[in-house]
């Protein structure tokens, strides 16, 4: 495509001062036509000569000191009828005229061919414009949002942003897509990739359940051994380990233990002797007593 150079008009110049003197100027649209300059002044025109086209904006961004760049899509799918795009017009608000034609440009003969939509030629192309705006301070652009495009310097700061600007629900388990853990690596720290840190879960599962994966079921559950532990039938309390500890150790023998602690009581079988007039008996012996203290159980019968 051959290189327009966009002029401002005479409307475009009045609209220019008025928002120098604090008017908003506000760009619509723009449009575009096959009509050829046969002497006009692009200074005197209010509209293109042959119009065909109307486009939407898309692009509204400050330039360089005094100028401004708006930009609008071009296809030919819903053009009907082929024609040469020769002129280009960018159209703004004017607060007492209504919508004027503000900047206009003209390539003569080095004309492009837009054909007709539905054939093998397909048109697709981003119309920027660089238009004059002087010392304007308030300046905007009507922008159809469905068809903002992105640049490429603005598709790679999205692509290096540390935090990406996502609407929230938009990114489901579908566009993640499936993940595959394994459970044979143990924990590092706290920070990784989703993978990894599923990966440190698995493993940690598997050595609290004992089992060989972490997706088998474990032998039995914690509620379930909390229940087994805090059983007072099936297991005794500190307390009652130390009380029955504590308890006295019975022997029956016909001699005294080898190694009587002063829990040690042994019953020892004496026969006749001493004879107390009966026929024999037991005695009771400890090793906290001496002789002269042991219980001697008699036989009467």
């Amino acid at each position: 495509m051959a290189n327009f150079n966009i002029q401002i008009t005479n409307r475009g110049r009045a609209l220019q001062a008025k928002a120098q003197a604090g008017a908003t100027l506000t760009f619509t649209r723009m449009r575009i036509g096959s009509g050829t300059l046969s002497g006009q002044q692009i200074a005197d025109l209010t509209g293109l000569i042959e119009p065909k086209l109307w486009l939407s904006l898309n692009k509204s961004m400050p330039g360089e000191t005094g100028k401004y760049t708006v930009g609008a899509y071009l296809s030919n799918e819903n053009i009907t009828a082929g024609f040469y795009f020769r002129e280009w017009g960018v159209f703004a608000q004017d607060p007492d005229l209504g919508e004027i034609l503000y900047s206009y440009g003209n390539v003569g003969a080095g004309a492009e061919y837009i054909s007709a939509g539905g054939g093998s030629d397909i048109v697709e192309k981003q119309l920027d414009a660089i238009t004059i705006i002087g010392n304007a301070a308030n300046v905007s652009a009507t922008l159809d949002d469905s068809l903002v495009f992105t640049n490429r310097a603005e598709f790679e700061e999205h692509q290096t942003a540390p935090v990406l600007d996502h609407p929230d629900d938009s990114v489901t388990d579908n566009k993640i897509g499936n993940r595959t853990i394994t459970d044979t690596t143990a924990p590092t720290g706290n920070t990784g990739k989703l993978t990894g840190l599923l990966g440190w879960l698995a493993y940690m599962i598997k050595a609290i359940t004992g089992k060989s994966n972490w997706r088998t079921a474990p032998a039995t559950t914690l509620e379930a051994a909390k229940g087994h532990m805090d059983d007072t039938t099936k297991h005794i309390t500190a307390v009652e380990r130390s009380t029955w500890n504590g308890k006295a150790e019975i022997h029956l023998s016909s001699t005294p233990p080898t190694s009587p602690t002063t829990r040690t009581f042994w019953y020892q079988d004496m026969g006749e002797s001493p004879d107390l007039g009966g026929g024999g008996g037991l005695l009771i012996g400890n090793a906290a007593l001496d002789d002269s203290q042991d219980v001697w159980f008699e036989e009467l019968n």
